[in-house]
């Protein structure tokens, strides 16, 4: 499989080590890196080694981590100073070696090529492949592009009244004469560059002055450096910018600024994650502000306070932006009182995860007119710089321009004899890109506040062969654009998620594949599985064949999406595993250890999970049919149990009063019919508020309720987000009237329908869906005996989980004018859900060994697998994921063979999977069939001991490797 990557900064090398890493896993496949960039890779445009010495790095050297090593240890090995903020050009080479080392380690499967060229034209291809300049494919895609050449902002000759120069581009600061007279927009991090690449970048030089600080107090400090021109430099470099200021000066780390504590950092951290408006936010920062200036010495007094909102404001300062940038640089000396403006800065750095976490793929009024204003603080340069610039003010050669209001344009342009745009292109989405032309082409959405429409792991929705990181997606992704490895995960979802998807594609090529092939989305574990035939012959010697094997580690993973969806938008959510779903016990442990729940649907299962040691007030009854047995075990227990009409509401009632307690129950509601589509589940929205307006409130004696409604639950069928925002109307309407009756309402409990995906490829599913309707319309037959597969479930789907749950919940509710978080959050309301399937994606396989080959009396062939139809089998017509072949030990490649599975009862039509399948090196008794992610209601749901054959024992994966401990599951124990 070929992986391609356009841009080769410093995310792209990474993304790199990452692919590289994953590859040396036993099972991982073939893959060749294409990586396209004019630059040399790993540095790119930014750390090019050519750029002058002069343009120092603004983040701190610590932070620059690659697979070859720390920036730090390099620089230190070969001698070079040990400074905290070295040469962007030092960098580059740190990061250009690191290449070398990925490309030089990487293992025999995998083949880097870097290409050297501009990428111009990318445009999607058959199968979810990409054509690159109109040439070469393709079959994943990340671009990782930085900074933009140009934007709609850009100054023009004509606005400037005289020739315009770039900072890094043509015509650049080369073209620059020794006497010119300079006219520089924008001050902050370019505008340095600029001041530098003119002086110190032409042979000037910074000398160390006595009297550093002199002033300090009056913020008239000097720079503690004096410049020696060599000559060649401009006659005066006069600089203004739409705000007139500097940008703050950090503290250097290791200094007695830098990193102070911030005894609150974790429960304010807290609050920004779950921030519903930028007041939030606001008030965080203002908090550890304060606490930072008391660590530093001074006080969060009234006065303090006050400096710090007009930091937050952007109000702080004098009119003098030179004196400022002096108290700036003395205040990280120590030779000047903590500032405001420094807290709010330093309090920005040590909230930024929290934030970040806060804010990406996410949207606050007035976040960015906020970030855009502490950028300034919470960004600004390195000591090692700003001196340098005071020093050139000192000498006169750099001066503010002077008397525009903020925003105009300075009376130093009419004598400049050129103008620097020192302006650059910002984050986001910027005219003649390659993302530009995607999204102008429908390719790339974007959100309703304008920025890309990402997933998390970076892919674009609709098009997961296709990912977008970086500059592109800042906005989306909030400072993504940064060398911090630490901050961002969708890199490493990403690699993760093409790394499964090429070892997935890998495995039909080795075993089997369907017709057409429907190949899975397999985990590591099922992976390290199939690649052990000596494991899995020892699974069917111990436990007969089939078996189920578990992994109940994917069950924490899975609710974390669901849970993590909704605290992004202030939600409550409790998850609930639908115990039908998988009748393992693991899977309960898995849930109870998590913190989650568990939804019940009988009394084997109620006890079970009770035994489990799972509490009351962590369980739902939602049996469809509840016997007065199973109602008197739940109320006994208390626990909360979904009413599914009203006379079984009448029966708890009379259960309770007769023992003495009062039963929480969760009323049923089934949606309008006239809206959607009729129920067997649940009374009528409007049948329930009848009945809570006649129902007790008073206790549990007998003359009392008997019940206390604590949740309202519905039941639907299928997976449509729009539909459960239509059927929550009804419930909020139930919750409302309980709550007027006096009933303490805690929840509304959405049920299941959570979607996952069993396959990566949309290819393959469009294909097969093309076939199928091809077969029933007359074309060529490739399932058992030309069934037409009507009732199929939806195995490739997007969005699914988290994702899906956020648009859900982001959606508005008809007829209440609000979104469903906030028709939630409104009513002080948790969400309940009840996922089986999604939950227990990729946490099972079916292994059952090949008993037989033969000839059908007509010829057709087929293969006799020991298990029966029932258990890898729904209620829809066939599972569509190709399983996969573990051929016996020391079995040798065979002569290609297509059949179909059959299975162990006496039925003519006893067939396990519909397709015919496909061995290309063949297939022979004693060989074994993987059936993946089963997990959720394939083993189970309709399984069968008929002839008296036992049901299959279900074991787990108690840990991981190669030599994984593997347990019966307690339920056949």
């Amino acid at each position: 499989m070929r992986i391609g990557i356009i841009g080769g900064g410093p995310r792209a090398l990474w993304a790199v080590e990452l692919l590289v890493s994953l590859a040396r896993r036993p099972t991982a496949p073939h893959i060749i890196i294409d990586l396209w960039d004019p630059q040399d890779p790993g540095a790119g445009w930014v750390y090019r080694a050519d750029q002058p010495l002069c343009w120092r790095l603004n983040a701190p050297a610590s932070i620059v981590t690659t697979a070859a090593g720390d920036l730090t240890d390099w620089m230190d090995e070969r001698g070079l100073p040990k400074e905290n903020f070295p040469p962007r050009a030092v960098v580059g080479q740190f990061l250009s070696e690191s290449w070398g080392y990925v490309v030089a380690s990487a293992p025999d499967n995998v083949q880097i090529n870097h290409r050297k060229q501009k990428v111009e034209t990318v445009d999607p291809a058959e199968g979810g492949r990409w054509v690159i300049n109109g040439g070469e494919e393709v079959d994943r895609l990340l671009i990782a592009t930085g900074h933009a050449r140009q934007w709609d902002g850009a100054l023009s000759e004509a606005e400037a009244g005289t020739p315009v120069v770039r900072p890094y581009g043509a015509p650049g600061l080369e073209t620059i004469g020794a006497g010119d007279r300079v006219c520089v927009r924008g001050a902050a991090l370019t505008f340095i560059d600029v001041c530098l690449a003119l002086t110190e970048g032409r042979g000037g030089r910074f000398m160390e002055q006595a009297g550093a600080g002199a002033g300090a107090g009056a913020g008239a400090g000097t720079s503690g450096l004096r410049y020696e021109p060599s000559g060649e430099e401009p006659a005066e470099i006069v600089v203004y910018s739409r705000s007139g200021r500097f940008m703050e000066v950090k503290p250097e780390p290791g200094s007695a600024l830098h990193n102070l504590p911030i005894p609150s950092v974790e429960a304010l951290s807290d609050e920004i994650r779950g921030a519903k408006d930028v007041a939030t936010i606001r008030r965080a920062l203002t908090v550890a502000s304060g606490e930072l200036l008391t660590q530093a010495g001074g006080s969060a007094d009234a006065a303090a306070s006050a400096d710090i909102a007009a930091v937050l404001d952007g109000a702080d300062g004098s009119d003098d932006p030179v004196r400022d940038l002096r108290r700036s640089l003395d205040v990280v000396r120590g030779l000047a009182q903590p500032s405001a403006a420094w807290a709010v800065g330093e309090a920005w750095r040590r909230l930024y995860p929290a934030i970040v976490e806060r804010m990406s793929y996410r949207h606050l009024d007035g976040f960015a007119e906020l970030a855009r204003r502490l950028e300034r603080v919470g960004f600004g340069p390195p000591a090692v710089t700003s001196a340098r610039v005071l020093a050139l003010i000192d000498e006169g050669l750099v001066r503010v321009a002077d008397g525009p209001s903020v925003g105009e344009e300075p009376s130093a342009l009419d004598t400049a004899d050129v103008t620097v745009d020192a302006v650059i292109p910002p984050p986001g989405v910027q005219p003649g890109t390659i993302v530009a032309d995607l999204v102008a082409r429908g390719v790339i959405g974007r959100t309703p506040w304008g920025t890309l429409d990402l997933n998390r792991d970076a892919t674009v929705p609709g098009h997961p062969s296709l990912a977008v990181i970086g500059r592109d997606a800042e906005g989306t992704v909030l400072g993504h654009d940064t060398l911090n490895r630490t901050m961002h995960p969708e890199l490493k979802k990403w690699s993760a998620g093409v790394m499964t998807t090429e070892a997935s594609h890998a495995t039909p090529q080795a075993g089997m594949h369907g017709t057409p092939p429907l190949t899975a989305r397999l985990e590591p574990w099922m992976e390290r599985l199939a690649a052990n035939p000596a494991q899995v012959a020892q699974l069917v010697a111990d436990y007969d064949s089939p078996v189920n094997v578990l992994y109940p580690q994917v069950l924490p993973r899975n609710a974390a999406e669901l849970v993590d969806a909704g605290a992004e938008r202030g939600v409550d959510v409790r998850v609930f595993f639908a115990r039908k779903a998988n009748k393992g016990l693991s899977f309960v442990d898995a849930a109870r250890d998590a913190g989650h729940g568990v939804d019940v649907a009988s009394e084997r299962e109620l006890l079970q999970v009770l035994d489990r040691g799972v509490a009351p007030e962590k369980m739902i009854l939602s049996a469809a049919v509840k016997p007065e047995r199973l109602l008197n075990e739940a109320v006994r227990a208390g626990v909360p149990i979904s009413v599914d009409n009203v006379a079984e509401l009448r029966a708890i009632q009379r259960i309770a009063r007769e023992l003495g307690v009062t039963a929480p129950v969760v009323p049923r509601v089934a949606p309008d019919p006239a809206v959607l589509p009729p129920t067997r589940f649940g009374e009528l929205a409007g049948t329930w508020q009848e009945v809570i307006d006649g129902l007790p409130t008073e206790g549990a004696g007998t003359e009392g309720a008997g019940v206390r409604i604590v949740g309202v639950h519905m039941h639907l069928h299928g997976y449509s987000a729009s539909d459960r925002r239509v059927a929550l109307a009804d419930a909020v309407h139930v919750v409302d009237a309980a709550t007027s009756a006096g009933h303490a309402v805690e929840f509304i409990d959405l049920g299941g329908g959570v979607p996952m995906s069993y396959l990566d490829s949309d290819g393959e599913w469009e294909t097969f869906q093309q076939r199928i309707a091809e077969q029933r319309s007359g074309g060529s037959v490739f399932t058992w005996k030309a069934d037409p597969l009507t009732n199929v479930y939806p195995f490739r789907q997007s969005p699914v989980r988290g994702q899906w749950l956020g648009e859900l919940l982001d959606g508005a509710v008809p007829g209440l004018g609000s979104t469903a978080a906030d028709a939630l959050c409104s009513r002080n309301l948790r969400l309940h859900m009840e996922p089986g399937r999604s939950i227990l994606d990729g946490g099972g396989v079916i292994v059952a060994r090949v008993a037989f080959v033969k000839q059908r009396s007509d010829g057709e062939n087929l293969v006799g697998l020991e298990m029966n139809r029932t258990q890898c089998r729904t209620t829809a017509d066939d599972i569509l994921v190709d399983p996969l072949l573990v051929r016996a030990e020391g079995a040798g490649a065979g002569d290609p063979f297509e059949g179909f599975l059959v299975g162990a009862y006496c039925i003519e039509d006893e067939v396990i999977v519909r397709r015919r399948m496909v061995f290309p090196q063949g297939v022979c008794p004693g060989d074994f069939v993987l059936i993946p992610n089963t997990a959720g209601y394939f083993m189970h749901i309709l399984e069968s001991a008929s002839h008296q054959i036992p049901l299959a024992k279900n074991v787990w994966i108690a840990d991981d490797g190669d030599d994984a401990t593997i347990m019966l599951d307690d339920i056949d124990a």
